[in-house]
């Protein structure tokens, strides 16, 4: 059975560590999950099926996560 870490699942959800973290302790929407020791797991299934089940999810059947967001065209803005 292949699982995936909580680095790899924020990775495809484009989160941090530590927002992934913050979202499972504070009870907010996440994919389904189980704790083996002290590692929390997910099933890639299952983190596919909720991707899909989310509002505004645009997937294709071959991609697993949600694409880039579109990029600024442009000059940058000063950061003040």
């Amino acid at each position: 059975m292949q699982t995936l870490d909580i680095s790899t699942v924020a990775q495809a959800l484009r989160i941090s560590v530590k927002t992934a973290r913050n979202r499972l302790a504070a009870g907010l929407p996440m994919p389904p999950s189980f704790v083996v020791g002290r590692q929390r797991l997910f099933l890639p299934d299952q983190l596919d099926a909720w991707l899909r089940s989310q509002p505004g999810a645009v997937l294709n059947d071959g991609e697993r996560a949600a694409r880039l967001p579109p990029t600024r065209r442009g000059r940058p803005r000063k950061d003040t």
